[in-house]
């Protein structure tokens, strides 16, 4: 719970339940290190992974946004959530709008 993650030190762990776009589907994190042949790891930014979903994810919908970039405010590479999350909103408010009835 985030009740114990602050109590832990760590209270960006883990959101309140239904306060995170994770658990609405409008963001994901992904695993952004490279192991090398010799052990080692190449990490966030730097990895082809990383490059590849800021090359890619923005043809599904999906960004790291500015403040998670490298350089950002808080820079997260694993990071990548919806462009345009109002919009996604709407339409499934609209879908649960449509089913309830």
């Amino acid at each position: 719970t985030s009740e114990q993650k602050t109590a832990e030190g760590k209270p960006r762990e883990a959101a309140e339940p239904g306060s995170s776009p994770h658990g609405w589907g409008l963001a994901f994190d992904y695993n952004t290190m490279v192991r090398q042949p010799d052990g080692t790891y190449i990490g966030s930014f730097d990895s082809p992974r990383y490059k590849w979903l800021f090359a890619n994810a923005p043809k599904r919908g999906f960004w790291n946004p500015g403040w998670a970039q490298k350089g950002g405010s808080l820079p997260e590479a694993w990071h990548f959530e919806a462009i345009n999350k109002e919009e996604y909103l709407k339409i499934f408010a609209a879908r649960a709008s449509t089913q309830s009835e």
